[in-house]
């Protein structure tokens, strides 16, 4: 029998990174023909008005109240599967699924399907992991007698 503690996380974020600084924003929306959520050519400044110091071409996952492995199975979906686009875009960028979890209390998990991890084994990409947890306040000091 299993016996599981915590939960699942609070809440999570997945988006699709691809990354180079060669990377030409129009080109890679024309390959996925998917708009991306975020895009920048290396040296454009950005939101922060600083310089982009690589291309980027992002797509996020809209589903902000979902689970993360419907996340990440929304992002499939919106790709395209054909394996010579993959390959194409391995050979030139980094490929990463980017994931944020985010946690109210010490224990929590998060489970990804095998179907899941498939799909992003056949596009080769690379999932990362970033993991938040709120700290404990500190409590007061002890009053001096």
């Amino acid at each position: 029998m299993l016996i599981r503690i915590g939960g699942e996380v609070d809440r999570a974020s997945a988006s699709l990174i691809i990354i180079g600084d060669d990377l030409d924003p129009d080109e890679v929306t024309k390959i996925l023909k998917c708009e991306p959520s975020d895009a920048i050519r290396k040296g454009e400044k950005g939101r922060n008005n600083r310089p982009a110091r690589t291309g980027r071409w992002s797509l996020d996952s809209p589903l902000e109240e979902a689970c993360l492995d419907e996340q990440i199975r929304w992002l499939l979906d919106a790709l395209p599967e054909d394996q010579a686009i993959w390959e194409y875009l391995w050979e030139r960028y980094e490929l990463v699924v980017f994931c944020g979890l985010f946690m109210d209390d010490w224990n929590r998990e998060t489970i990804l399907l095998s179907t899941t991890l498939a799909g992003m084994g056949r596009r080769g990409l690379r999932l990362d992991l970033d993991i938040y947890a709120d700290s404990p306040t500190e409590e007061e000091p002890p009053e001096s007698e």
